[in-house]
């Protein structure tokens, strides 16, 4: 199905019951694989006892929407969990976590094979708190899920890791960058070869010069 959730400038404090599998209710919100959703102007925030905000299997696109799972009892908590699906991130969109903002988890369970691509795209103007996880669950017998796990980053502030979550070389993650400005480092060896990163973390050209069409790095 084709939902938009426009939340008009609200926001929903999630503080009763949990959502997710029986015996590991931890979610504050489950999305399934074959929906296409939009959540957009509005906040979606976590009480004490959330673990993971948004665990999403969609077609997923964050509006205007902010995601915040900081202060939190769980240590581990993360703000939105890609195990499948494409996802868009558009606009005035904050994701926070005191641990991790969102990960890129290629084959949940063995199963979701697919693959999961996250987008911030040009219009993005927020700002990313917490770490960002990309990998592959081991149950996952598959040799291709690099080139179907991506993250395409075109704007935005990113403030945390790049942490990358199984064994593999690591060089070769489908992660590319364009535009934005980072806390890590890391970042920077995965901007496109248009760009680069400067002292401050922010993503600058990398040519010096240019002479009509010629560039000069």
């Amino acid at each position: 199905k084709d939902i938009i959730f426009d939340f008009a400038g609200h926001t929903y404090t999630v503080t009763g019951e949990l959502v997710g599998s029986s015996g590991t209710k931890t979610l504050g919100m489950q999305i399934l694989e074959g929906a296409k959703v939009t959540l957009r102007n509005g906040t979606f925030k976590a009480d004490k006892h959330v673990k993971m905000l948004v665990q999403n299997y969609s077609n997923l696109t964050l509006d205007n929407f902010n995601l915040d799972v900081t202060g939190v009892d769980y240590e581990y908590a993360y703000a939105l969990s890609n195990n499948s699906g494409e996802i868009l991130i558009t606009g005035e969109s904050n994701i926070s976590s005191d641990y991790c903002a969102f990960d890129l988890w290629y084959g949940f369970m063995g199963a979701y094979l697919d693959g999961v691509s996250v987008t911030f795209d040009d219009n993005y103007t927020g700002t990313v708190t917490g770490a960002i996880e990309y990998g592959k669950d081991s149950r996952a017998d598959v040799s291709d899920w690099l080139e179907k796990t991506s993250l395409v980053i075109k704007n935005g502030t990113f403030n945390g890791n790049l942490v990358f979550t199984s064994e593999f070389d690591t060089a070769k993650a489908d992660i590319t960058v364009y535009g934005g400005t980072f806390t890590d480092k890391a970042f920077g060896a995965y901007c496109d070869s248009e760009v680069k990163l400067d002292k401050e973390g922010n993503v600058i050209s990398s040519y010096f010069a240019a002479i009509g069409e010629e560039k000069y790095k």
